[in-house]
Formats: C-alpha cells, sequence, structure tokens
C-alpha cells in the first residue's frame, strides 16, 4: 500500500516515501505531538492481515524497543491505523553502507571501526535475546557518529517462524511472505542453515557479519553468482579469496562464515574483542620455518600505546587510584613499527614521550613526541636505540645502543658514550647525576651521568640460586631503588629493594615485575593479568596494603620481570595493551602451498619439530596466568599430549637425539630437563 503526502497513521503526518523493498515501505513522517521528523515503515499485507503474526510482531516489538545502544536505529512504537500496521522509528538522514561501498572503498582503519560498533550492536541485541536475521550493507547506516544498524524489531519477529519469504537487496522488488517452508533474510548474506531451514540462532548474525565484514575490507562480495542458485552453491560450498592485508582478520572472517554453526564464534562479544584487540595492533608477515620445516606460526604484536591520567585520591581514606576521562590511543611514526621489547616512556613532567621504533629497513632509532602535539621527531644519532630512561629534568634521555650506554639531549645535541655494555635492561636516573643500570646479565651497577668508572650496588644471592637483576627504579630520595630479581623459579623471585649506598636488598614483594613510584605513595607494577598498584611507605621503605587493578592487561615479557608501562611525576601512565596473540599453526609445502592446521588455536610462544615431520613440539601459553606448559602435536595421530604441568618458566623447547632415543629438552630458568619419547 503507497501512501501519499498529507495521510495520517494516529498522530503521525506522512511526508514522503524514502525507500521500499520486501519488508515493506518507508516514509519520512511527522510525529504531530512531539514536532520531531521520523521514520515509519508500513509492514506487508502479510503481517497486517494475520493476527498470529499480528500479536507476535507486537511481543517482539517491545522486546526491541528495549534495546538502548548508540548503534542501534531506536524503535519509538508500532501502531495498527484501520487495518495498516506500521513501526515508528528514529530518522536517520545517512548514506547506507552499502551505497558507501557502491561509491568508494573503505580504508582498513574505517571498516575495522564500523565492524567494531556493528559486533557491539549485535552483542547487545543477542543479550537481549534478539536475532536480527537480515544483516547486510543495506540495514547499516553510516552516521557522523558511527554506524547505526536498522530492521532490528522486523528480523526478530520472524526469528520463530517455519517459513518467510526473502528479502531482496533489490530496493523495489517484493515476495510472498507467507510461502511454508521458504527462507527469511538476504540470500548473499544467509547462513547455511538458513538456506536449509534450519534453526536459526545468534551464530546466524555472525555469519551475515562475516561477509559482511569481508566486503568493507576487501570491496568485494564474499559469496557471489550469476544466479541464485549459483549464489546459493557457493555459500553452501565454496570459500572466499583470502584476505591479503590482515592475516588476524582474515581468521576472524573465516571462522565467521564457517558453514557449520558450531565452528563459528560462540558470540558476538568475542568477535568484537578479537577486533578491538586488532584495532591497536599490526601484524608481521609469516615467518620462514626453522630448520627446513615446514611449520609457519603468525600471531599479532601491539602498535599502539594507551595514554591516560591516573589520579591519587586520599580523600575519605579512599586510597585507590581514579582515572580520569582523558585516554587515547598513540600510532608509530609512518612506515615504522614500535618494538615489542621496549616500554615507552613518558618524561618525569608528563609532557614528552620516548619511545623506540623500527623502519622498514629494520633500523631502530628513539624518538619522542609532546603529548599535545600529533608528530614525533626522530633523534639523530640513536640507530639500534633499546631501554629509553629518562633524567628527572626531563631533558635528557639516556639508553644503550651499539654496544654502549649512552646519553642524550633532546634540544638535537649529538649523543655522548657513558660506558660499554652490550645490551641494557633497565635504567633509572637520579637527580644527582647518578645513574643505576642492568647490563644484559648479572647483578646492578652505578655510573655516573657524565661517565667514568663503575661500582656494583647489588650481589647475586647463589644460596637463592638468582641470576638476574633487573628494571631498577629510584625512589623519591634518589638513594633507594626497587628492582626485579630473578631465580631459578619463582620461589626467591620478585620485587626488591636496593641502596646506591650500599649492597644489602630487601625483598618487599612476591610481584615479578618492574614497578615505578606514583607520588604521593603507591607503586604501579604488571600483575597477571593487569596494571596494578598498590601502597607503598616512604618512612619504612615497603609495602603496605593489599594490591588491587588500576587498568586492563599491560603486555610485557612473561619473565624477567619486563612490562611495557611508564608513570610521570603527574600521573601520566603510559602503556602497551597486552593482546592474547591467538594463533594458528600452519602446514605449508615448499611452495608455500597450505596444507591445512595442526593443533586449536592458542598463544603459541616457541616450537620444534620433530625429524619425522609429524610431531611439533610447542609452549602453549595460558592466557590467564601468562605461563607456558609443553604440548606435543601429533599430526599422524591427531593427538595433543602434554608434557609439562609445573610453573617454572619454560622459554624454548627442542628435539634431541642420542644413540638410544630420541629426547625432548625444555629450557626453563631452573636449567634444562629431558624428557624420553
Amino acid at each position: 500500500m503507497t501512501l501519499q503526502p498529507g495521510h495520517r497513521l494516529g498522530r503521525y503526518e506522512i511526508l514522503e516515501a524514502i525507500g521500499a523493498g520486501g519488508m515493506g515501505e518507508v516514509y519520512r513522517a511527522r510525529d504531530t505531538s512531539l514536532e520531531r521528523d521520523i521514520a515509519i515503515k508500513i509492514l506487508p499485507d502479510a503481517f497486517s492481515n494475520d493476527p498470529e503474526r499480528s500479536s507476535r510482531f507486537e511481543r517482539e516489538a517491545k522486546a526491541v524497543s528495549s534495546l538502548n545502544h548508540p548503534h542501534i536505529c531506536t524503535l519509538h512504537d508500532i501502531g495498527n491505523d484501520d487495518g495498516i500496521r506500521y513501526m515508528v522509528m528514529e530518522l536517520i538522514e545517512s548514506e547506507t553502507l552499502q551505497s558507501r561501498l557502491a561509491r568508494k572503498p573503505l580504508s582498513f582503519e574505517e571498516a575495522l571501526e564500523y565492524a567494531i560498533q556493528i559486533a557491539d550492536a549485535l552483542a547487545c541485541a543477542h543479550a537481549a535475546g534478539v536475532v536480527h536475521r537480515d544483516l547486510k550493507p543495506g540495514n547499516v547506516m553510516l552516521t557522523k557518529s558511527g554506524i547505526k544498524l536498522l530492521d532490528f524489531g522486523l528480523a526478530k519477529v520472524q526469528r520463530e517462524e517455519s517459513g518467510a519469504g526473502v528479502d531482496s537487496e533489490t530496493p523495489t522488488q517484493q515476495k510472498d511472505l507467507t510461502s511454508q517452508g521458504a527462507v527469511l533474510g538476504t540470500f548473499r548474506y544467509m547462513s547455511p542453515e538458513q538456506l536449509e531451514g534450519r534453526e536459526i540462532d545468534a551464530r546466524t548474525d555472525i555469519f551475515a557479519f562475516g561477509a559482511v565484514l569481508y566486503e568493507m575490507v576487501t570491496g568485494k562480495k564474499a559469496f557471489d553468482g550469476a544466479s541464485e542458485a549459483s549464489l546459493i552453491a557457493a555459500i553452501m560450498e565454496s570459500e572466499p579469496d583470502s584476505i591479503t592485508t590482515s592475516k588476524a582478520l582474515d581468521w576472524i572472517v573465516r571462522t565467521s562464515i564457517a558453514k557449520e554453526p558450531d565452528d563459528r564464534w560462540s558470540s558476538m562479544h568475542d568477535v568484537k574483542l578479537h577486533l578491538q584487540r586488532l584495532s591497536n595492533v599490526d601484524e608481521p608477515d609469516a615467518t620462514q620455518p626453522s630448520r627446513g620445516s615446514s611449520v609457519v606460526a603468525w600471531s599479532v604484536t601491539a602498535v599502539a600505546v594507551a595514554v591516560m591520567a591516573l589520579v591519587v585520591s586520599l580523600m575519605s581514606g579512599d586510597r585507590s587510584p581514579r582515572r580520569a576521562t582523558k585516554r587515547f590511543a598513540i600510532h608509530p611514526p609512518e612506515a615504522a613499527t614500535f618494538t615489542w621489547r621496549d616500554s615507552p616512556e613518558i618524561s618525569p613532567d608528563g609532557s614528552l614521550l620516548a619511545f623506540v621504533a623500527e623502519s622498514a629497513a629494520g633500523i631502530r632509532h628513539l624518538w619522542i613526541r609532546p603529548l599535545d602535539d600529533l608528530e614525533a621527531r626522530e633523534l639523530p644519532g640513536t640507530e639500534g636505540a633499546e631501554q629509553p630512561f629518562w633524567k628527572p629534568d626531563s631533558r635528557s634521555l639516556g639508553f644503550f645502543a651499539g654496544g654502549y650506554m649512552k646519553r642524550i639531549e633532546i634540544d638535537g645535541a649529538a649523543p655522548k658514550t657513558l660506558t660499554p655494555n652490550p645490551s641494557g635492561k633497565g635504567a633509572t636516573w637520579n637527580r644527582d647525576g647518578t645513574i643505576v643500570f642492568s647490563p644484559q646479565l648479572g647483578p646492578l651497577f652505578v655510573i655516573s651521568d657524565s661517565g667514568g668508572g663503575l661500582r656494583q650496588v647489588s650481589v647475586l644471592d647463589a644460596d637463592r640460586d638468582e641470576f638476574l637483576h633487573r628494571y631498577p627504579v629510584f625512589l623519591p630520595d634518589g638513594r633507594h631503588f626497587l628492582f626485579v630479581v630473578q631465580a631459578a623459579g619463582p620461589k626467591n623471585s620478585g620485587l626488591f629493594l636496593g641502596s646506591v649506598d650500599t649492597q644489602v636488598k630487601k625483598k618487599i614483594g612476591s610481584m615479578p615485575s618492574r614497578a615505578v613510584f606514583v607520588p604521593p605513595e603507591h607503586i604501579l607494577f604488571r600483575g597477571e593479568a593487569a596494571l596494578m598498584a598498590q601502597r607503598f611507605d616512604l618512612g619504612r621503605l615497603d609495602l603496605a596494603g593489599d594490591p588491587f587493578v588500576v587498568d586492563e592487561a599491560v603486555a610485557g615479557a612473561r619473565t624477567f620481570g619486563g612490562a611495557t608501562f611508564s608513570v610521570s611525576e603527574n600521573g601520566v601512565v603510559v602503556f602497551r595493551p597486552q593482546t592474547t596473540s591467538l594463533s594458528r599453526l600452519v602446514w605449508f609445502d615448499r611452495k608455500g602451498n597450505s596444507l591445512g592446521s595442526i593443533g586449536d588455536p592458542a598463544e603459541y610462544n616457541s616450537l620444534d619439530l620433530a625429524a619425522d615431520g609429524t610431531r611439533i613440539l610447542v609452549e602453549v601459553l595460558a592466557p590467564e596466568t601468562r605461563m607456558g606448559d609443553v604440548w606435543i602435536l601429533d599430526d599422524s595421530r591427531d593427538t595433543a599430549t602434554r608434557i609439562t604441568h609445573d610453573s617454572d618458566w619454560e622459554f624454548g623447547v627442542s628435539w634431541a637425539r642420542d644413540d638410544a632415543a630420541i629426547h625432548l629438552e625444555i629450557h626453563t630458568v631452573s636449567g634444562f630437563i629431558r624428557y624420553g619419547t
């Protein structure tokens, strides 16, 4: 039924037609009571003339109207005027994703941003028991504030029906909605179970989402055909070409569009989390197999750091840090990437960020960027830089490069060499010009910022099996410092207190993490699952109270105390978020052809292929603890066997052969462990 301008449906006055399709006609209308323009969709006669469908529609519409989400088009009202059933919706004056893709392709960043918003909207709906069933680019509006997802109410009302019609992509084409046993949705984005008339659930939306996301990223349809029959065959039997710009995104999409619902993501919330992680990461290409094997594993690495303001409130006895709302991400310079081993370092006054970035040629340089500026500046003469650290005046930086510890003034002066040192593992600078630093291995040393001789300020305790002292950080008195002790096993490892005046040290905590003092009375450190804080009594030089979570997980090494965060004296925190680098182990032949995968997606740390070419020795990290255990994946038997069940830090696995048998060796901080096979 076509309505003319001026027609009234209750208090709504029709102004003009703005669209039509198999699911009804859409009009711009005026709400005469609230004096605002809205959108009205007139439902097909199949709904209006069927009492059972009408009753179900009203129940479901009430559920959909309760959805309150910034990326879901709001359903304001439903009504029946002289047999005409209608829906009153938020009026969105913008273009659809379908028209945008036809006019101009999306950038990778735009596609990822829109995908996260769509996933969040669907996750909200699914949590309320609402399934869309007709997700497609034509139902996604692009507005200045982000996407808006349309047609939720109509999609949900048909969820329980055994038969319905097909909503064509052609805007003016109409289909019969009453035929028993037909399917509901848009062919191109329909899941196999929809096409077969099987029971559907939220995973049907996940399939459609994967097809839409593929189209957003590649500019091509995930499934295509010259006819409806060939299109259906493509959905049921074929796979789209790989997304070559992002292996991680390709994996997310392929899991979403798996033929069987049980092989897809279990929820849109999971999809959203993976996309959010990907939005802050960059990916290296798949590395070439080692030792001539044909196994390749890929993972994602972080490329953005988050910045937030941290204010410690002492009001009403509240000792917990409270985060201000100012929070933003910083990305590396063009054609460069952040290095995983180096923490971004905020200056003591909170105005400048120093970081190490690696060029496309693989050369590392030291960069600085004001937090109130979008441009970073490379510091000349810092080739090969790593582990930067600030002088308290925020005008000088120390770093390690080319086998030396160096310092450089940020005003552009050439760097000065302080002392030979192959590779540092943390350094700290006090106001008196004293630097405490950790070499690659062993105890801590002190040197003047003008150079000169070294003096040892810590001693490895052989009785406690200590082998590393790392990541010193001065306390406000400039004499004492916190540092990490690494021993053979976690019992004797942890956070210690040291002094430039004596080699005596005191253990103050079991956390094996670099810790930074935050005025007036807290330290920040990396816990198992988050950035943590705990009170620190400067009078007693010891911890007080219980630790608590400040923010999300912070990236860093699982062992030896690494943690990629820093904090200024005025409470600006910079950190690189921890990302779970789920990987698939994939077999390739020597021509680069994929031969299939082995094992489940997991976070793999190290691996070695057995000489028989069928067994893989691999370390798998537990997401909760970041600790690893060793498994054997046997491709010939399709089995996975766990070898270790301990809390020691494994950091390397390998196969070994002697005259009697084949063994596997596991490298830990306690030494080498050999197992027979």
